[in-house]
């Protein structure tokens, strides 16, 4: 009568075993996923972080080409208001000394009275004349120079602001994986066991078998 209990006692002990290797495999799947996960994650905000980096060394680079395009035109459009500042100093300067021709032309051939004064008035009046339209001329290229390096100004500005829109966020990690959940079935087991010893002895007693009382037979 004791081959039955003990079946009905291994039997049990190894269903419980059983199931507890299945819950040590689940718990190590679980496990394996999360640094799967981990691993991935890490990687990912490798290469986030890497491409961020190149974009800001190209922005960097991009902002010192957009300062050097800036300064290149500042400069072009100060060449140009010199060129006619010289311009117009030159015409003068000639405008002048063929009037200084004229009139010591007309010195030399012994011309005076009313009639030379009246050439002498006309001449400076059309001297005068022309020394105000090459100061108008000045003056049109003066404000013509304000408004293109106010043009460059806010053309460089708009550049800029463009450039620093493609880092203007910084990259930020995503969540981390929640932790594998993992089950300690150290108790399960013992409460299995305990389970297939009382139901073995069980068995024992159903077919007639004595309990252990722990006293010892005569």
């Amino acid at each position: 009568m004791v081959l039955p209990a003990v079946l009905s006692i291994a039997s049990a002990g190894l269903g419980v075993i059983g199931q507890q290797r299945q819950q040590r495999a689940v718990n190590r799947a679980a496990i394996t996923n999360y640094k799967y996960q981990v691993q991935v994650r890490e990687r990912d905000w490798a290469q986030t972080l890497s491409i961020w980096g190149a974009k800001r060394t190209k922005y960097k680079q991009d902002l010192v080409e957009n300062n050097l395009a800036a300064a290149r035109g500042y400069e072009q459009a100060q060449e140009g208001l010199n060129r006619t500042f010289e311009t117009a100093i030159q015409n003068n300067e000639k405008a002048f000394i063929q009037y200084l021709k004229n009139h010591g032309q007309q010195s030399a051939a012994g011309r005076t009275g009313r009639s030379i004064d009246r050439i002498n008035t006309l001449d400076i009046a059309e001297l005068e004349r022309f020394a105000g339209k090459q100061a108008f001329a000045m003056t049109r290229s003066q404000e013509a120079f304000k408004q293109n390096v106010g043009d460059i100004r806010r053309a460089a500005k708009s550049e800029r602001n463009k450039l620093f829109a493609n880092v203007a966020f910084a990259p930020v990690p995503d969540a981390a994986p929640p932790p594998p959940v993992t089950s300690n079935n150290t108790l399960g087991l013992l409460a299995g066991l305990v389970s297939a010893g009382v139901s073995g002895a069980s068995t024992y007693r159903q077919f007639g078998g004595t309990a252990f009382t722990g006293n010892t037979v005569n």
